[in-house]
């Protein structure tokens, strides 16, 4: 198999502790004799960014891109976890850098926007709606089978309310082409900020505020 790692960066700059995580993955590439090339692409938008590797994936033949953005930390073995998923579009899980830390996956709700989706169940492949493009692997046949405003700004109309990122509006434009996309609860990444952000920061803020509602439900 082909692989394109798709590195897509404001900035153009990645943490030590992010390229260890990456080249860890490289072990699954040399054990199955599998071919890689790294597409690292900065100083522009990221919808843009997101355009060009989407792109030289299909000009380069590549089977997957393995889409991994600057401050992910990745476990090791999660390009082979994610590969042997055997989904178009599959993605690991990671958490908002702001509190109250939600997890980076989405349910769609009534107003055709996205809503988080706090409850997700443990350590379970599930499909969603939405994800963030953090720690993704998708086919690059989803992308030949789309036009290629993949990743543009979703336009605003009445029934299309406004969809903030470039990577809701591409799951949008997939599901829409009929693609299921799915999310492995299990395969967690760290996101970078001062320190990292995993499940525990998240559950911690949740279990803060559903004391705080108990306490004020008891003192009614």
């Amino acid at each position: 198999m082909n692989f394109l790692f798709g590195l897509p960066s404001i900035d153009g700059k990645y943490d030590a502790q992010v390229m260890r995580s990456i080249i860890n993955q490289f072990a699954y590439i040399m054990e199955g004799h599998h071919s890689i090339s790294c597409n690292l692409v900065h100083n522009t938008l990221i919808h843009k960014a997101r355009k060009q590797i989407a792109q030289n994936a299909i000009d380069e033949k590549s089977d997957y891109v393995f889409w991994i953005d600057s401050d992910m930390v990745l476990p090791n073995g999660t390009l082979e976890r994610l590969v042997s998923h055997d989904k178009d579009i599959v993605a690991g899980m990671y958490f908002s850098k702001k509190p109250h830390f939600g997890p980076i996956i989405y349910k769609g709700n009534y107003k055709g926007s996205y809503d988080q989706w706090i409850d997700y169940p443990k350590d379970e492949l599930v499909e969603v709606d939405g994800i963030g493009m953090g720690i993704t692997l998708i086919k690059t046949e989803v992308f030949k089978k789309m036009n290629d405003d993949w990743f543009d700004p979703y336009p605003k109309t009445k029934k299309n309310p406004v969809i903030n990122g470039e990577d809701l509006a591409f799951c949008k434009r997939a599901q829409k082409k009929g693609f299921k996309i799915f999310v492995d609860t299990g395969l967690q990444a760290a996101h970078q900020t001062a320190s990292y952000v995993t499940e525990a920061h998240f559950l911690k803020e949740r279990e803060m505020i559903e004391q705080y509602m108990k306490e004020q439900e008891e003192s009614k």
